[in-house]
């Protein structure tokens, strides 16, 4: 793909519908929390591992849907493979948080192939040197980076989650200077309920500030946490009317969440999520502060994170995530 082709076909445009995953050859994946992939899927093993691979296929017409696809371990399969989900030669380009593969066809602007409108979307954001010089053109596929070995492995689950799953999706800036250590503090835009014009608006404000798309979780469970925070935080004696002025973060792993809370500042009503977990500061009250974790339909009061390392942070929100059902409603 040539860098250089500046501006080729402008800005992909969130048109056409957005259908669930499915379809002849397609994977259903396995969940953790609503609608998401977990680290259950299958993940790493170069081909040739014996494990199990799996491939994000983004056809070209916005109205056929993404699908997974299996990955033949026989390399001659495989390469067969490669071929018909780019329908031709192929190349691959680089994508980050997550570390990703893009493979599309080497030849799509010579044979005057469509603009790939998703794969598109999703190059600019996971690899910004491409934002407005280029566009993918024709189908396309990912997998994730290669091994020791120089194999691809399997799709990332953060980025099977980002354009396969349901749930919904936040558009999130780093409005502030980063920290010392160069970790950024994100901020929440917007929240949507498909991906791609998620993906399009992360896109539309991308020269003006660094940003991402994350995945958060299903509606239903937003609502529920929205009308957790508004509860806890009035009952510190600060109302926030129905619980939506309280920004629900929601954050790509669990390093990425004792972050966030290691940079939130000392205002009350902020909320941090992973997955099926949410950690709410409510507020301060006589110089101690308040925060509650929020799993399986029951809120706890935890003693305040931000007084750990974070490798403590990270060490105490495994123990959280790692928690049954069963074990969150009888050790907390």
């Amino acid at each position: 793909m040539n860098q250089n082709n500046a501006h080729a076909h402008g800005t992909p445009s969130p048109t056409g519908s957005q259908k669930q995953p499915g379809g002849s050859g397609s994977t259903e994946a396995t969940t953790a929390g609503p609608g998401m992939v977990g680290d259950g899927a299958p993940h790493g093993g170069g081909a040739g591992s014996g494990e199990q691979m799996l491939a994000v296929v983004i056809p070209v017409d916005l109205d056929e849907p993404i699908r997974l696809e299996q990955v033949p371990l026989e390399r001659g399969a495989r390469t067969q493979a490669f071929h018909t989900w780019v329908d031709g030669n192929f190349e691959v380009l680089h994508l980050d948080e997550p570390q990703a593969s893009l493979y599309c066809n080497e030849e799509g602007k010579i044979l005057a192939m469509p603009v790939n409108q998703r794969a598109t979307s999703l190059l600019w954001v996971h690899n910004p040197l491409f934002h407005g010089r280029d566009v993918v053109n024709g189908p396309a596929f990912l997998v994730g980076p290669v091994d020791e070995a120089g194999e691809d492995t399997t799709a990332p689950a953060e980025m099977v989650n980002l354009t396969v799953a349901t749930g919904t999706w936040q558009v999130q800036a780093a409005l502030s200077e980063p920290a010392p250590d160069g970790t950024l503090q994100w901020q929440l835009l917007s929240t949507h309920t498909q991906w791609f014009a998620a993906y399009w608006w992360a896109n539309f404000l991308h020269p003006r500030f660094p940003v991402r798309v994350v995945s958060a979780v299903e509606e239903e469970l937003l609502a529920f946490w929205q009308f957790t925070a508004a509860m806890l935080v009035h009952h510190e004696g600060n109302w926030v009317g129905d619980g939506s002025e309280v920004p629900l973060l929601a954050c790509r792993d669990l390093s990425d969440l004792a972050t966030q809370v290691r940079l939130a500042g000392p205002e009350s009503g902020q909320a941090f999520t992973w997955r099926d977990l949410c950690l709410l500061y409510s507020g301060s009250v006589g110089g101690s502060e308040r925060w509650t974790a929020v799993r399986y339909d029951r809120a706890t009061t935890t003693p305040s994170p931000r007084g750990l390392t974070q490798e403590e942070l990270g060490g105490w929100l495994e123990y959280l995530a790692a928690l049954t059902a069963e074990e969150w409603r009888s050790e907390l």
